[in-house]
Formats: C-alpha cells, structure tokens, sequence
C-alpha cells in the first residue's frame, strides 16, 4: 500500500495507453490546456517559439513532448532526436538543456512523480477512514506499476532504478506512518503487529497492481477486491491481537 514507486522491471504490457483513471484524466487535461495556451501565444512557427518561450516554459515543452512520446510509443522511443523532432526544435537545444537522454528521462521522471504525489495528497486530504486510506495506497499502487501511464512505464527503465529506489524508501517510510496512525485510530494493536499488518497489506496491494498490469482487466473492482482482502486482513489480526 506504499505510495511509492514500485520495484523496477519491464512488465512486456502491450496495451494501447491509457490514464490514471480520475486523477490523470483531470491533470492531463489541464497539462495540454496550459500547453496549448502556451503554444498558441508562442506562435506558429520554430522561430517565433524559440524567440518567445522563456527557458522554464521552453524546459517543461519539452518535458511535455517527452511524456506524449512515452505514453503514445514507450520509453524506447523517447530519444533526444524524437523529442526536437515532436518539439519542432533542433536536437542541440534538447541537449542543451537536458545534456543526454538519460538525463532528460531522469527529469520527466522527476516531474512526473511530483505531479503525482500532488494528487496522492489531495486523495489522502480526503480520506477520513482507515478503508478510505487503503483504498487510495491501492489505488496509487495500480497507477503506477500500469503501463498505459508515462510515469508507469519510466518506473519499468532500469537507467532510472537508483531515482526510483531512493524515492520508494523515502515514499514507503511516510506511508508506513500515515497508515500506522489510521490504523491505530480504528483498531488499537500493538506497534509490532501494525507493522506486520500494514507489509502484509502492502506487498498484496503490489502484488495486485502488477497481476492486473499484465492482463485486460476491471480496473475499478480489482482495487475494490484488493481494497477488501486488505480490510478483511486487518480486522481479522486486529481481533486476535485483543
């Protein structure tokens, strides 16, 4: 149930891409409209939007064109040369600010899971019970190990397994106590055994996301199944520990 990136590995999901389900078809959305609006006040032509953008609008252009590439064709396909090429600008300003591919990966990556943990957050705000926060852990968990999302497919690149790890530690560590507290207010156990409880709970949330990655499935009642099993776990340990 850590909403943290999950362990990195190619999955070999062919599936036309996707969304994030509530939370990434409102943030795209907004993504393209800013974008659009940026376009169309830059102008139509490579000239006018290298005249106009400013260095922090022409960086996160090209940050958008690389999550489309990704999204729409894989992480092979986000090569410095597609990213001018979608951008409408030249391979040496790519370079310029992002120095090489990896690099530029790094930082859509970067991008990418702030955006997402923004939404985690905003989910969370809204959760008053302990099934309410489960359900959101698993739900961020499904997200992220789908392939049909860009930040989904980055966390699958190996170039990228040292950024991940660093923030799945850091990610699991303020899970693990926000969910120890909502599960110490609705059921009283000793620490230990919340401990055990909430690893058990996570590895089937994880375990669940990467079962329904690999096949065509009902996202929304996998989550619930999964949501469920976890809750039916817990008051189960709960109870015994009393």
């Amino acid at each position: 149930m850590a909403a943290s990136p999950s362990p990195a590995g190619g999955r070999g999901d062919a599936r036309s891409p996707g969304r994030w389900g509530p939370w990434e078809s409102h943030t795209a959305s907004n993504r393209r409209s800013e974008f659009d609006k940026l376009a169309s006040r830059t102008g139509a032509t490579m000239s006018a939007r290298r005249r106009r953008m400013s260095p922090e609008d022409r960086r996160d252009h090209l940050l958008e064109c690389a999550r489309s590439l990704v999204e729409e064709r894989g992480v092979p396909a986000c090569t410095i040369d597609a990213v001018a090429q979608t951008a409408q600008v030249t391979p040496q300003l790519v370079h310029k600010y992002f120095g090489n591919r990896v690099a530029l990966l790094e930082a859509l990556y970067q991008r990418e899971q702030r955006a997402f943990a923004g939404l985690l957050e905003a989910a969370l705000a809204e959760a008053n019970t302990l099934e309410e926060v489960v359900r959101v852990f698993v739900t961020a968990n499904f997200d992220q190990l789908s392939a049909a999302t860009a930040i989904g497919q980055l966390m699958s690149t190996p170039e990228l397994a040292s950024a991940i790890d660093a923030d799945r530690a850091r990610g699991s560590r303020a899970a693990g106590r926000l969910l120890a507290r909502a599960l110490g207010r609705e059921h009283p156990i000793l620490r230990e055994r919340a401990e055990f409880v909430l690893t058990i709970g996570s590895a089937a949330s994880i375990a669940a996301g990467d079962f329904a990655a690999r096949r065509r499935r009902d996202r929304k009642a996998d989550i619930e199944t999964t949501v469920h099993f976890i809750m039916a776990g817990i008051r189960s340990l709960a109870s015994a520990a009393t």
